[in-house]
């Protein structure tokens, strides 16, 4: 057995200096608790054991990101075979980048035929309300189910776009966080901006604030 601290080297065994493992942590967490405490957190004592227990969870989050990249590979080879004229729409749209593009048409493809009216794909996602009423009374309005995947990405670009109060997402958020939950809110802007993407696909047009966010909102 063998301490972390004291050990500057760096052996077969991997680094025992303490110092040099924070260095690697998100500057966020340096701040929230300071650099001498995550020092003092890698202090301590590694066996052999640990050592193999250490290396093994290396290997397999290695492996993880060898699999993520060639299944991200392929799914560009795809998009661009069956979605090559659609994928620079949705890239228009403040907030969505190329592979949050794919994702997105990978779900719902390329016929907004298939979907009738704009406000379509957000209920396909299961982000629609839904009212429970019974007497009067309106028991719940939680979201429906739907598709989970189409419903991931829109929600990651929605929560971006809000926290940047110079666009209009965000002064959105921030207009609907007065009045409602921030998270009631957040999916607002996620309807929102799926039915932008409807738009910017069934018009085959790029994104152009004047026309898509009239249509957003008068959804």
């Amino acid at each position: 057995m063998f301490p972390c601290a004291g050990l500057s080297k760096r052996s077969s065994e991997g680094e025992r200096n303490r110092v040099a493992p924070s260095r690697q942590v998100h500057g966020r967490i340096k701040n929230r608790h300071g650099v001498h405490i995550i020092i003092n957190s890698l202090d301590g004592v590694i066996n052999s054991t640990v050592v193999e227990m250490l290396t093994q969870c290396m290997e397999q989050s290695e492996l993880l990101e060898k699999q993520q990249a060639r299944c991200l590979t392929r799914l560009e080879e795809l998009a661009n075979n069956y979605y090559a004229r659609e994928i620079p729409l949705p890239s228009t749209v403040p907030g969505i980048q190329k592979f949050s593009a794919l994702c997105i048409l990978s779900e719902t493809g390329n016929d907004t035929d298939a979907f009738g009216k704009a406000s379509h794909p957000a209920g396909w996602a299961g982000l629609r309300p839904r009212n429970g009423e019974s007497a009067g009374k309106i028991q719940s309005r939680k979201t429906m189910h739907g598709n989970k995947y189409l419903r991931q990405i829109p929600v990651e670009i929605s929560r971006v776009a809000s926290q940047s109060s110079r666009t209009f997402f965000g002064k959105k958020h921030g207009v609907s966080s007065r009045r409602m939950k921030s998270q009631k809110a957040l999916l607002a802007i996620t309807r929102k901006i799926l039915v932008i993407i409807f738009n910017v696909l069934k018009t085959g047009k790029p994104f152009e604030p004047k026309r898509n966010l009239q249509a957003a909102l008068s959804d």
